[in-house]
């Protein structure tokens, strides 16, 4: 398994009941689980694959050879010549060595007593006793309980012993097999090794074994369904058993087929992992079989939460944009973070704009005397003497005059409160309709009633003008004795 799945696996099997739990599963308002059109992850063959790497009784029409296109794909993906077998298997130099084919036999002369006797000096006889680095016959059976030897299947880095048997001499391929040569003897023990010898680090220990073998399941352990058991393979694959008619391939066309590809042995690069770094990576992961605590959810329990719940691929109705509705709408629309030019007020610009014409919350009590609190002007000459507390009127001239209540063109129109003292021509302050003003001098005897302009000289008084043709008109309210809300009436009275 690559490092990648185990990954996968590892992140599934941390899925806490708590990270589920807290999902609303039956609010969405789907209506069942639906299998259709949903996407397994690369731990699972898809339909294609399958397909691509299974024989089926329909693809089997001519079985007594393959077809180029058949060789051609069923060969995807194997390595080619010139790949390195590392030393857990022969060279073909060290199985010819090794083995007897019919070129080697020529002369079968014998060894003599004497010969074979110093011949076999050094060697082990029959009983010896290896020390305490090698397992016993009886140790081995112990440590072997449980494991499964007879009937697994190897890969095909590994011949059959049908491929062995068509490619090997035999004795019965032998016609007169009496005896070895004393060559030929010598030239089969060479480079085996002598009574006592001492493996190197290719090889593990009797200490390494049991370390490596800690964790990892015997013979009889049970797959989940992310494996294919013997009898769903058996139902999906074509064996030399269900093939009526099953032709072999002759030497020249096995030679043929073989060209290019590698051998046993071969060493793979980087993309795959050794032996030693897939021991490191296994550290700590659970072996094959374990079983979760409560804290997983189990198969059932995933298919019973996800009961209403879309999967993959499903298409919502016309409530909701497609993608491609979206992108056309939002064609000439700007993006997420766009700047503008200098044609637009940046918000800090607005904001320094409208400090002055945003509402405010305003004080009602001035803080001293001859003071307001409300707008106010600064920039309007005076048409007369003028003093502080003075009701004023804008003139026709463009000034500040004193109002008359005796005088129609005195009274109405726009009328403001002194709030500075001065002389013709200049510029004097003014406390505009909306301010609260204090004067320390005013001794309003009703707080809250109405204030009217009254009399001549820019006077105001709690009582309305009474004489005939007197203008009256509200300028405000009194607030405190000495405080008053001024916000004069737009219309006026002319007493009778």
């Amino acid at each position: 398994m690559a490092v990648s799945q185990i990954n996968i696996n590892k992140k599934i099997a941390e899925l806490e009941h708590s990270e589920l739990n807290g999902l609303d599963f039956i609010s969405s308002g789907h209506t069942g689980f639906s299998p259709t059109f949903h996407i397994h992850d690369d731990r699972y063959y898809t339909e294609t694959e399958v397909d691509a790497l299974t024989w089926f009784e329909s693809d089997i029409i001519d079985l007594d050879k393959y077809t180029k296109a058949e060789i051609d794909s069923t060969l995807t993906g194997y390595s080619i010549t010139g790949h390195a077998h590392d030393d857990r298997y022969y060279t073909e130099t060290e199985i010819d060595a090794l083995t007897w084919f019919e070129s080697d036999i020529i002369d079968l002369d014998k060894y003599t007593k004497a010969e074979i006797d110093l011949t076999l000096t050094e060697y082990s006889v029959t009983g010896h006793t290896h020390d305490d680095r090698y397992y016993t016959e009886s140790e081995i059976d112990s440590t072997l309980t449980g494991y499964s030897v007879t009937g697994h299947d190897h890969d095909d880095r590994y011949y059959t012993e049908a491929e062995v048997d068509a490619l090997t001499w035999f004795e019965s391929d032998i016609i007169d097999l009496d005896k070895y040569t004393k060559a030929e003897i010598d030239l089969t023990l060479t480079g085996y090794s002598v009574t006592g010898h001492n493996h190197d680090n290719r090889y593990y220990t009797e200490t390494e074994i049991d370390s490596t073998l800690v964790g990892y399941s015997v013979t009889g352990h049970t797959h989940d369904d992310r494996y294919y058991t013997e009898t769903e393979v058996d139902a999906l694959t074509w064996f030399e058993s269900d093939i009526i008619d099953l032709d072999k391939y002759t030497k020249t066309e096995i030679d043929s087929t073989l060209t290019g590809y590698s051998v046993t042995g071969h060493t793979h690069d980087t993309r795959y992992y050794t032996e030693t770094e897939i021991d490191s990576t296994l550290v700590g992961y659970s072996i094959t079989g374990h079983t979760h605590d409560t804290r997983y959810y189990t198969e059932a329990e995933i298919d019973s939460t996800l009961i209403g719940y879309s999967v993959t691929g499903h298409n919502h109705d016309d409530r909701y944009y497609t993608e491609a509705e979206i992108d056309s709408t939002l064609v000439g629309y700007s993006v997420t973070g766009h700047t503008h030019d200098d044609r637009y007020y940046t918000e800090s610009e607005i904001d320094t704009i409208l400090i002055d014409y945003l509402p405010k919350k305003v004080n009602p009590i001035p803080s001293s005397d001859h003071s307001a609190n409300g707008p106010q002007c600064e920039t309007i000459s005076a048409g007369e003497s003028i003093t502080a507390m003075n009701s004023v009127y804008l003139h026709s001239d463009g000034e500040w005059h004193k109002t008359d209540s005796n005088a129609a063109s005195a009274s109405d129109g726009f009328i403001a409160i002194a709030l500075t003292s001065g002389g013709d021509g200049d510029a004097i302050n003014v406390a505009m309709p909306g301010s609260f003003i204090r004067n320390d001098a005013w001794n309003w005897t009703t707080v809250g009633g109405k204030i009217y302009l009254n009399g001549t000289g820019g006077t105001i008084s709690q009582t309305a003008p009474s004489s005939t043709d007197d203008i009256v008109r509200i300028i405000g309210y009194s607030t405190h004795a000495d405080r008053m809300w001024f916000n004069p009436e737009s219309t006026i009275v002319v007493h009778s």
